[in-house]
């Protein structure tokens, strides 16, 4: 889901879109990564793995950012 930052605030209402988009994709990688792992297509799962990892550690990083600003 999104992270707000203090150049950026969001909203109720941005903080839900964002977050209902931020799932869709998540499920549609999740998807693309369950039919590669059937197919046996092992570029495809490292790189959604990958992205997923990143994503993932960019988030934590953001929420301790402001955590720390605060």
């Amino acid at each position: 889901s999104p992270v707000p930052d203090k150049n950026k605030p969001l909203d109720k209402t941005e903080y839900n879109v964002f977050r209902r988009k931020s799932r869709q994709i998540l499920v549609a990688e999740i998807l693309v990564y369950a039919v590669s792992v059937l197919m046996q297509w092992y570029i495809i799962m490292e790189c959604v793995s990958l992205s997923l990892g990143m994503v993932a550690g960019m988030l934590v990083m953001g929420k301790i950012m402001i955590k720390e600003e605060f």
